[in-house]
């Protein structure tokens, strides 16, 4: 929408935003009362915004050196913005894992955004596989009441 033009309406009560769309030009109508009860939330008004992803490793895990791994990672990957925070949260006890939250700055384009997730991604695993760091899978334990009986197939 770079090639718009906003522009309050006659009475104060609207915004008229008008826009090519291929060869015709295109009025939007837009009341005060929808932008009030609607925020628009933007994401490229910066040039860089922050990203984040979660990532777990296992509970055996030494979570010192997991945070120090994981950000080797992120810092490895070159669509990361150096100058600004990387953040590394331990954040919560999952059912097979203990999470991480990532964040970091980068672009704020759309592709800017999905290549810095594919950078990193990759980055932190490889970063975590070199170390030796599972990245676990759900496991499921089932328990049962009574015992079961096993038998083999010669039986």
């Amino acid at each position: 929408m770079s090639n718009a033009k906003v522009s309050k309406g006659k009475s104060n009560r609207y915004y008229c935003v008008k826009r090519m769309s291929g060869n015709l030009q295109r009025l939007t109508i837009v009341p005060n009362s929808v932008l009030f009860k609607n925020p628009v939330e933007i994401l490229t008004d910066q040039q860089q915004r922050r990203h984040e992803i979660v990532v777990g490793v296992s509970y055996d895990t030494d979570l010192e050196q997991a945070c120090t791994v994981i950000r080797d990672g992120v810092t490895s990957a070159d669509v990361v913005d150096s100058e600004k925070p990387i953040d590394i949260f331990a954040c919560e006890f999952n059912s097979s894992s203990i999470d991480f939250k990532l964040r970091w700055w980068s672009g704020s384009g759309q592709r800017d955004m999905h290549e810095s997730r594919d950078f990193v991604i990759r980055s932190v695993k490889r970063a975590l596989d070199d170390a030796r760091i599972e990245i676990p899978f759900l496991y499921m334990t089932h328990t049962f009441k009574e015992p079961l009986p096993i038998s083999t197939s010669g039986d």
